[in-house]
């Protein structure tokens, strides 16, 4: 059973949800270990460089699958919507 607390559904609920075998299919996780975790509004630089790392990883991926991504604009998207 998929909880969710104050933000919602939580990449623990999706995890353990799909690793229960429900549904038949691989999944990929990519994300970002934060840098550090402190009080403040917004990401600090070393997290925003990952992020777009992490979008440029992706569109790697995601080419293996013949999607693709526009990882430009995935990038300005990200940058101009960041807090």
């Amino acid at each position: 059973m998929i909880s969710s607390g104050s933000h919602g559904i939580g990449i623990e609920d999706i995890v353990t949800f799909l690793s229960t075998g429900r549904l038949k299919t691989r999944f990929i996780l990519v994300g970002c270990k934060p840098h550090k975790i402190d009080v403040g509004i917004g990401l600090s630089t070393e997290m925003k460089q990952n992020c777009i790392k992490a979008i440029e990883e992706l569109g790697k991926l995601l080419e293996i699958f013949n999607v693709k991504l526009n990882v430009e604009e995935s990038k300005e998207n990200f940058l101009k919507n960041e807090i």
